[in-house]
């Protein structure tokens, strides 16, 4: 069975190429533009790793991880924040302060995103 992926952005057009780049590299994909559907979403989906974009309109990105991080049965779903707002420094400290798996940012190369899906899965605890 594929493994799922979840994508969650409020840029409709970049969440559509996103999705079937992910689909042609043998994932089943899941995608929300809604922040406020995330929670709701992945309780029932349950994908095997979240793509998040950081700043959205409603909840952002960080937000968001804090209220997955809440909920037990989630809360090990490994999290990559794609952004175009972040730079190097300080990679370290706001993965380990919010608990995200990684930082890519945008725009980024297709094989670097299927390369952190596949590391963020092989280090799922």
């Amino acid at each position: 069975m594929p493994k799922k992926i979840m994508i969650v952005d409020d840029d409709k057009a970049f969440l559509e190429e996103l999705a079937e780049m992910i689909k042609m590299s043998g994932y089943t994909v899941v995608t929300t533009d809604n922040s406020s559907e995330v929670l709701v979403t992945v309780k029932k989906e349950k994908p095997d790793v979240i793509l998040m974009d950081l700043k959205m309109d409603g909840l952002n990105g960080f937000e968001l991880v804090m209220l997955l991080k809440h909920h037990k049965e989630i809360c090990g779903i490994p999290i990559i924040m794609m952004t175009g707002h972040y730079n190097d420094e300080g990679d370290v400290w706001l993965e380990n302060s919010f608990g995200v798996h990684r930082f890519i940012k945008k725009p980024f190369n297709p094989l670097d995103i299927i390369s952190r899906i596949e590391e963020a899965m092989t280090s799922k605890v």
